[in-house]
């Protein structure tokens, strides 16, 4: 990882930007850090510094900054790391690449040019215009079992006749990630015309096995295996993907057609022991109402073979008809419902999820223009709520659908990204190769889901290790998944307004690598019981402690403000002690015996209230409400859960209406998500309703195509219980062409929010 509190050593990280004491031409950031082509953005040199285990991969971005005059760079190159006892990471294991930038310009406020693919760079020279940015990305896997210690090398770039060195090193600690992944994934490589047209091939074209098996293979390497083997599984060429420790889940075909060839599959997996990695993917978010007939199709698949896993897709929060029937169970992010499927994890059945064009960011997702952070976002979420796998619909939609011819077409795939209707990148993570020989192009968005992945399998070491230390002092092993969540609450707080800093997340990343390195240097057991979970809790909260260690320690407790440095007043002693939240607060636990320590690192922030708010509609199972309507019908749109509203206006303000449930007096100011299916312009009117009477003419205007948050007024202060606005109107002029609008979330806030329309 990289460590921000040296790497960005001059400047400050606020928001994903780096700025900085001094600018410079050249300079390194995150890279998570997602700078846009024309990005005001400076920077200042500073060492790279970073930390890593052994069998992963840690990257950071060289950023190549024009003002007013161009930057002509002849050549980045980057050493190898030398580190103690003349050990090495070698050029090898050093990957450069250079962004290319694409330009976004559906389904976005305004067109802006994003960094997506990423070519491998060899050293070619390139210019920089006045005003732009260019990022090289480097990529560095450090070998299994490589020994300990700091490496260190340095980064060249030759600019404008000048050369800038920036030093690099990597801090790697006595573990190693495991071999095999420890989620399950299910990332398709779509065969056919998708992975044809780009190269000129038929779909029927000898070629297109081999790079599928290419693609396959490169798809490993970021340990994400894709749902089927490239060769039939009983196959001879098939050992060699089923003796790979990276691929850890499979697709089993079934058709009921053929019955005997599945359970002769069956058969001849359960002989290998590969069954239990392997699941039966062939029905996809079916609706409710077809609920009863998966669950006969899940009858028959288990009376062939009881053992095998049935995977699901489904919309909804709950899916009671389907209990006892499916062995996986893969809702969409936006309609996890952590309750319900927990109770069914405790009856050993699994729960994956899976993210489709829906949902849109706030959510995290794998969207071109949203944050670097959120395709890693995705992992720690995941590892908070237990979710043993991510299925996504595809790597390479290299085509574009026409939703009025309703085929897939040809797309300038370099210059545009909506493969999809309503969301840029969604449905592919790499770009075609030069050559059928050669290996696809990853995006950014493929490397931070593969950094997410081992974030999963770090914290999946973590939870081991504190499973071992809670049995050591026989606590309840039980509190390891707590103190998973605890940990990851620090970023993962909510999906749909999760922390977004960088900062943040390494620093939790960096916390669990240094304990976890103390536990396998032979650090004293202890353990950390608090109250609460990190990261935001109520101001003035009053958390509690309790430290448990095996006899013989010495414990010291500090507890400082990470802004100021400022000591914080504990009460209590070593063993339990209290702590008031009322600014940010790093709490150290530092236990010691005979020359060993452990320290145990906590964070919080007081939230004060000002963006807490409550969800009153979206198409996510918990919070889906019907709206009753007057002139008004649905539609699908497709390859989502959410509907649209098509307004007859041939009759006088067709509308639809959401009755609120609750006291809403509290809330100040009513946020809505709303979009435009069509290509034209169009408007609405939002109309609040209570007790105290009406207030309307609130404008909902979006262009063609748009999208926009958009917050207004709600009660005024003031506003006595029980007399807060009750029901929302959403409608339409009579005569209107343009008729057609998608509301996708409806929040309230106590204090003014985000707003597109807000300045």
């Amino acid at each position: 990882m990289m460590n921000l509190f040296h790497c960005l050593l001059g400047g400050i990280l606020l928001g994903g930007g780096l700025l900085a004491a001094a600018d410079s031409e050249v300079f390194p950031a995150n890279m998570m850090c997602k700078y846009t082509r024309d990005a005001d953005v400076q920077g200042t040199p500073a060492p790279v510094e970073l930390t890593a285990l052994g069998n992963e991969s840690e990257a950071f971005q060289l950023i190549f900054k024009a003002t007013a005059d161009p930057l002509q760079v002849t050549k980045v190159a980057m050493s190898a790391l030398d580190g103690p006892d003349g050990r090495q990471i070698t050029p090898e294991a050093i990957q450069l690449r250079k962004a290319h930038y694409i330009c976004c310009r559906e389904f976005i406020k305004t067109p802006t040019w994003y960094p997506d693919a990423l070519p491998a760079y060899g050293g070619e020279s390139f210019t920089v215009a006045p005003g732009m940015l260019q990022s090289i990305y480097v990529d560095i896997q450090v070998p299994k079992d490589t020994p300990e210690g700091i490496y260190r090398g340095e980064i060249t770039a030759d600019v404008n006749g000048k050369t800038h060195a920036t030093p690099v090193s990597v801090d790697v600690r006595p573990l190693n990630l495991p071999d095999t992944p420890t989620a399950g994934s299910a990332f398709p490589i779509w065969g056919g015309e998708q992975l044809a047209a780009p190269y000129g091939l038929t779909p029927d074209s000898p070629a297109l096995q081999k790079l599928y098996e290419r693609i396959y293979d490169f798809m490993l390497r970021y340990r994400l295996p894709p749902d089927d083997l490239p060769v039939p599984l009983d196959s001879p060429a098939a050992e060699k993907y089923l003796n790979n420790p990276v691929v850890n889940s499979f697709r089993i075909p079934y058709d009921p057609a053929n019955p005997q060839r599945f359970v002769e599959l069956c058969d001849w997996l359960r002989q290998k022991n590969l069954l239990d990695k392997g699941y039966v993917y062939t029905l996809d978010e079916p609706p409710r109402e077809r609920y009863r007939e998966c669950a006969d199709y899940a009858d028959a698949l288990h009376k062939l073979a009881p053992d095998v896993r049935f995977l699901l897709t489904i919309n909804n929060g709950t899916a009671e008809e389907l209990e006892g029937k499916v062995d996986i169970w893969c809702p969409i992010v936006a309609g996890y419902n952590p309750n319900y499927y927990q109770q069914r994890q405790a009856r050993g059945e699994q729960v994956w999820w899976y993210t489709c064009v829906f949902p849109p960011p706030p959510y995290p997702g794998y969207f071109i223009n949203d944050d670097g952070i959120s395709p890693r976002m995705m992992s720690i979420f995941q590892a908070k709520y237990g979710i043993e796998g991510t299925l996504y619909w595809a790597i390479n939609i290299w085509k574009k659908w026409d939703p009025v011819q309703e085929k897939y077409i040809e797309r300038d795939l370099w210059n545009d990204p909506a493969a999809f209707p309503g969301a840029n990148g969604d449905g592919y993570l790499i770009y075609p190769g030069e050559t059928v020989d050669d290996d696809p192009v990853p995006t950014i968005r493929l490397e931070m889901i593969k950094q997410g992945q081992e974030d999963f399998d770090l914290l999946t070491m973590y939870k081991e290790a504190c499973r071992r230390v809670l049995r050591n002092l026989k606590l309840d092993p039980g509190l390891a998944e707590r103190r998973i969540f605890e940990v990851t609450n620090r970023s993962a707080s909510d999906l749909a307004s999760f922390n977004r800093e960088i900062e943040t997340l390494e620093t939790m990343r960096l916390d669990v690598i240094n304990e976890l390195t103390a536990m396998a240097q032979g650090g004293p057991d202890a353990f950390l019981i608090a109250s609460q979970a990190e990261g935001l809790v109520p101001k003035g909260t009053l958390l509690q402690y309790q430290v448990v260690a095996e006899p013989d320690c010495d414990v010291v407790v500090q507890a400082t403000d990470p802004a100021t440095g400022a000591e914080l007043e504990l009460t209590g002693d070593a063993a339990a002690f209290q702590l008031p939240v009322e600014q940010p607060v790093r709490l150290t636990v530092t236990v010691r015996k005979e020359g060993k320590e452990l320290k145990l690192s906590r964070q919080y922030w007081p939230d004060s209230g000002r963006q807490r708010h409550e969800t009153v509609f979206s198409f996510a199972e918990e919070y889906y409400r019907p709206w009753q309507d007057s002139a008004v019908t649905m539609f699908d749109l497709p390859g989502s859960v959410i509907k649209g509203f098509r307004f007859d206006t041939t009759t006088e303000f067709p509308n639809v209406r959401l009755k609120l449930t609750g006291d809403t007096a509290e809330y100040r100011w009513i946020q809505l998500t709303v979009s435009n299916p069509m290509t034209e312009a169009t408007s609405a009117m939002l109309k609040l309703h209570g007790p105290r009477g009406a207030v309307d003419g609130l404008q909902l205007q979006l262009e063609g195509q748009g999208r926009a948050v958009l917050a207004f007024p709600f009660n005024p202060t003031g506003t006595a219980p029980g007399e807060g606005f009750n029901e929302l109107e959403i409608w339409m002029f009579r005569g209107r062409t343009a008729n057609e609008i998608v509301i996708e979330q409806v929040k309230l806030f106590r204090e003014k929010p985000e707003g597109d329309n807000l300045f």
